[in-house]
């Protein structure tokens, strides 16, 4: 398990083996790798949550949840001072209308 913590931005990279499915023939097939980068939301025994948004302190974007069994690579790019929110699936837009 990684040394994380909820509200740290960080730049993760994991296998998204979805990308292997859609080959006729596996020779041709390559790993999905890719790279996101968030605000942990959740640590989760089985997933890591981030969001990529936030207003504040609050964490406003929809989650992204990816296994730790697929994560290979974790960087903390800022270590925020201040305890993330978990995430608000509906956030309050009422400052755009």
């Amino acid at each position: 398990m990684y040394n994380v913590k909820v509200g740290q931005l960080v730049i993760f990279k994991w296998v998204d083996p979805s990308t292997i499915g859609g080959w006729n023939d596996f020779k041709d097939a390559d790993l999905g790798i890719c790279q996101n980068v968030g605000y942990i939301a959740e640590i989760r025994p089985d997933s890591l949550v981030t969001c990529n948004g936030a207003v504040g302190r609050q964490l406003n974007s929809d989650p992204t949840i990816v296994p730790w069994a697929l994560i290979y690579d974790i960087t903390v790019l800022e270590d925020m001072d201040w305890k993330a929110t978990k995430f608000n699936p509906k956030p309050d837009l009422k400052f755009l209308t």
